[in-house]
């Protein structure tokens, strides 16, 4: 598996982003466009950090995870973008995630 982490919105993220999306059933807060829209108008007046996980298995992209770096005082808390707006936080899932899935729960039964 491989993990990447993005701190900005770029034209890689979204043409990962929108790849995902045309393989995925999805809501509009889910999408590249509307969490692009929520960082750009919002979010970064408060200097959170952006923090978006990539995952991806065998090349193939499964999940995007939207979330933000808040500090307050010394603490600093890992939360979802969009916390104030949207209405349920989800991870962008493509089809492969499913696979991944079953793999997980039979890998401890395979000899």
């Amino acid at each position: 598996m491989k993990i990447i982490i993005k701190e900005k919105f770029d034209n890689e993220l979204m043409e990962k982003w929108e790849e995902l999306e045309k393989d995925s059933v999805i809501t509009f807060f889910q999408t590249y466009y509307c969490n692009n829209s929520w960082f750009k108008n919002i979010e970064h007046k408060n200097n959170f950090k952006l923090q978006i996980v990539i995952c991806e298995y065998h090349s193939k992209l499964f999940a995007i995870f939207p979330f933000i770096l808040k500090k307050k005082f010394t603490l600093t808390t890992l939360e979802w973008a969009g916390q104030n707006l949207f209405d349920y936080f989800e991870t962008g899932q493509g089809q492969l995630q499913e696979e991944l899935l079953i793999f997980s729960s039979y890998q401890y039964y395979i000899p």
